[in-house]
């Protein structure tokens, strides 16, 4: 009998002690996890802050391109918009204009949705910019609509989704803001702000062979 019970004692001291080790592992697995972690991350983001500090990328065989802006006055020549209740409208609007802010005039598209509450609301889409040489440039925007002192204040980020041409392997962001003083599909006058990144272009070499006919 006193046997019987000094085995069972060891047993539970035993299952006691292997609990014991697996929370020490865990706690020890779960802060080298959170160290670890916090050391990754505080490296990566020293690294981004010195790239953004020196104006360098840190993508091998690229440059940044001077901000470029781009302002306009954009209409609507086609939209697709309903209205609920006494107050919300949503749908679709198509926006176009003409830019002259560059050497050369550049022609600026937008299709964007909406949700708007008495005016204001979210609002989300594309813009494509055509220049003048053909080339394009497609950017993706979700964004703000307030209202202040009777007009309606537009507010959006930006972010390159490629192009072609002169923009071709292009990669950015940007921000565009913008106002109207009329109802949803009036023209609004804005100024679209992009920072922009173009990956240089690789060249392969093929090694030249000859070939001799006999």
């Amino acid at each position: 009998m006193l046997l019987g019970r000094e085995n069972r004692t060891t047993a539970r001291d035993g299952r006691a002690l292997s609990s014991t080790v697996r929370r020490i592992a865990a706690t020890t697995i779960a802060l080298g996890l959170v160290v670890g972690g916090s050391t990754i991350a505080a490296a990566d983001t020293a690294k981004h802050a010195k790239s953004s500090h020196d104006g360098k990328s840190s993508h091998h065989h690229s440059s940044w391109t001077p901000t470029m802006t781009l302002n306009a006055t954009l209409t609507s020549p086609w939209n697709a918009l309903h209205s609920v209740g006494t107050a919300t409208t949503y749908g679709f609007n198509e926006l176009t204009g003409t830019s002259t802010s560059l050497a050369t005039p550049t022609a600026i598209e937008l299709l964007g949705g909406l949700v708007y509450v008495n005016g204001v609301g979210h609002f989300n889409g594309f813009v494509t910019f055509t220049f003048s040489d053909s080339s394009t440039l497609g950017v993706s925007m979700n964004g703000l609509t307030r209202s202040s002192g009777g007009a309606y204040n537009f507010k959006a980020p930006l972010r390159v989704i490629g192009g072609t041409g002169t923009y071709a392997n292009t990669h950015g962001f940007g921000l565009y803001t913008g106002t109207r003083t009329g109802p949803v599909g009036s023209p609004i006058s804005g100024t679209f702000t992009l920072r922009l990144h173009q990956d240089s272009p690789t060249t392969t070499t093929v090694p030249a062979t000859s070939t001799t006919i006999s």
